[in-house]
This record gives C-alpha cells, sequence and structure tokens, in this order.
C-alpha cells in the first residue's frame, strides 16, 4: 500500500526533535519529507509547492524558540498562503517541548485514515480546519509573539468543533494536547470530561469535570457535567446534589434545570421534573433540549398531546434535532 505522506517544518532549535519524529513516522511506513527553511525563500517556497502538492499533510514543529523566531513567523504567513491553494491538505501543529515523537503516530492515527486507493491520508469528515491550530492565521497575531493562551484557544476551538461533530475520540485527542500546554485549563479540562461523557469514559469524565472543580469551585458547567454523567450512571440523587449546588450558585442556569427536571423524572418525581423543565422555558423560551425534555417526561405518563406539543417545539426550533 501507498506510504501516507508528510511534510514537516520546523525551527533549528527544534532539529532533534524533529529528527526524532521523521525516523519515528519512518518507521511506521510514513514517507516524510522535512526542511527547516522551506517558505523563506523564492527558490525554497517553490519546493514546497511541489512538496505540498504530493504530502496531504504538513505538520509545524512549534517550540518557545520557533514562537519567537521571525523564520517561523515567516513560515506562517507563507503556510497559509501555500495551503490555501491546497483545499484538501490538512496542517497540523504540534508543541515540540511537550509532547514526546513517539506519542505523535498514534494521534495521527486516530485523527486520520488512510486510504488504500490512493495512499493519501483525509480526514474522517470533509470539515476540518486547514490553517494553522496553533500560530493562528492572523497577521496581527503571527507578527507579534504569540501569548500562552493563543494555542491553548486554538486547540479547544479545534476540539469543540470536533465534539460538535460526534468525533469525541478526536476531540479527546485534541484536549489532551491542550492539557500538555497547560495542565491548569479549565476549558479543556472541562470539555476533555464532555468527550469522556460522550464516549461513556463515565469514571474519566467524573475525573476530569472533578479537576474543573477543585480548580474553581463555581464553575457551574463543569457542576452539571457531573450531575449529567451521575445520570447516565443512575445515580439520581448523586446528580441531584451536583445539579442543586449549580443552580444555587445562579438560578438562571436553564441547562441545570434540563438536567435537574431529567433526573428527578427517573426518579418518577415528575410533576417536580415538568416543574424544572418550566423554570429552563421561562429563562429561554427556545430552549430545545427542555421541551424536548418535558415532552419526553409527558410522553412516559402518556398525556400525549401535551408530549405533541412539546416535540413540535423542539422540532420547530431544531428541525435537526
Amino acid at each position: 500500500m501507498p506510504a501516507m505522506k508528510i511534510y514537516i517544518c520546523f525551527h533549528t532549535s527544534d532539529s532533534a526533535f524533529c529528527e526524532a519524529l521523521a525516523n519515528t513516522l519512518r518507521k511506521n511506513g510514513v514517507d516524510v519529507y522535512y526542511h527547516n527553511t522551506a517558505f523563506t525563500t523564492k527558490h525554497d517556497s517553490h519546493t514546497a509547492q511541489q512538496e505540498l502538492a504530493v504530502r496531504p499533510i504538513v505538520l509545524f514543529i512549534l517550540s518557545p524558540n520557533a514562537l519567537k523566531s521571525k523564520q517561523m513567523q515567516a513560515t506562517a504567513e507563507h503556510a497559509a498562503i501555500l495551503l490555501a491553494q491546497f483545499p484538501n491538505r490538512i496542517a497540523l501543529s504540534i508543541l515540540a517541548q511537550h509532547i514526546h515523537p513517539q506519542e505523535i503516530w498514534p494521534a495521527l492515527q486516530a485523527v486520520f485514515r488512510i486510504e488504500s486507493a490512493n495512499g493519501s491520508a483525509l480526514p474522517v469528515q470533509e470539515s476540518i480546519q486547514k490553517t494553522l491550530q496553533i500560530l493562528a492565521a492572523d497577521s496581527q497575531e503571527i507578527t507579534a509573539i504569540p501569548d500562552a493562551n493563543a494555542p491553548i484557544s486554538a486547540l479547544i476551538n479545534t476540539g469543540k468543533a470536533l465534539n460538535a461533530q460526534k468525533r469525541y475520540t478526536e476531540a479527546l485527542t485534541v484536549f489532551r494536547a491542550a492539557l500538555h500546554l497547560d495542565g491548569n485549563n479549565l476549558a479543556a479540562w472541562y470539555n476533555k470530561g464532555r468527550s469522556e461523557k460522550d464516549l461513556k469514559q463515565f469514571q474519566d469524565a467524573l475525573a476530569s469535570f472533578r479537576t474543573v472543580l477543585e480548580l474553581d469551585p463555581h464553575y457551574l458547567a463543569a457542576l452539571v457535567g457531573l450531575g449529567n454523567v451521575y445520570i447516565d450512571l443512575q445515580q439520581y440523587e448523586n446528580a441531584i446534589r451536583y445539579i442543586n449546588d449549580a443552580i444555587k450558585i445562579d438560578p438562571k442556569f436553564r441547562s441545570a434545570w434540563n438536567s435537574k427536571g431529567i433526573a428527578l423524572s427517573a426518579l418518577h418525581q415528575d410533576s417536580d421534573a415538568i416543574a424544572c423543565y418550566d423554570n429552563a422555558l421561562r429563562l429561554d423560551p427556545n430552549f430545545t433540549y427542555a421541551w424536548n425534555s418535558k415532552g419526553i417526561t409527558f410522553y412516559a405518563l402518556k398525556q400525549y398531546p401535551e408530549a405533541l406539543i412539546c416535540f413540535d417545539k423542539t422540532v420547530e426550533f431544531d428541525p435537526k434535532h
């Protein structure tokens, strides 16, 4: 089968890391091309265009030195232009000092599947960011030395987009990469927990949400996240305890009322459940999830006309629901 073809761009200070990465990839049958000045001269830019034409994936190796380097800033600017010419090409960024080269190959396998017909690596879904995910494509951000939060925000946004597409395993890989950068990042831990919940890795999800709350006891979404995991585990009293904590902090947090209603309904406290859904809908009359949850409760009570009204509202506000 033809080999996956990858282009690696890096700063001279990361030569040892890049060489180790290239060796790891080659041992796994990958056709690797790398050059640390790929986009910095007219001749090398032409070479890069030729290589990009046959290499679907471009890896940018970044480190503190790379982020401060005018050479890498120029690389980012040129790469954004070149990659725009190849709509099926993918650019990914790797932090050299946080990830061992041997960790990268499994991550690539998780994100991409190999097409045996032509040997190219294509994303599992068609939509994926094709510009840099750590050095922003915006020129204002490239010309300045990025602050510590810039790469993390880009990774988290990428992971959330993958979650929205139900690509939970890939999203989890991205959130773990963000935590390599900042082990105390609340958004990374919270979204990691969401991915783990959706993958039914409930103990891991509980651990992630608890880590958020250790860092910030008032993180409402994490409190509700814990509640939702306990609902999945059918531990409804525990679920209500955490959800009530969120409601005490902010009685206007609509998701908390909806989740509390789901837990109460599971305990057959249906009138209290409906009251919770109504609280959520008073806060947001277009809240699709509350309409759907209320409809399910009415349906279980065999109050079909009321259930139908709720389901109609669900479809009205979200036809894809």
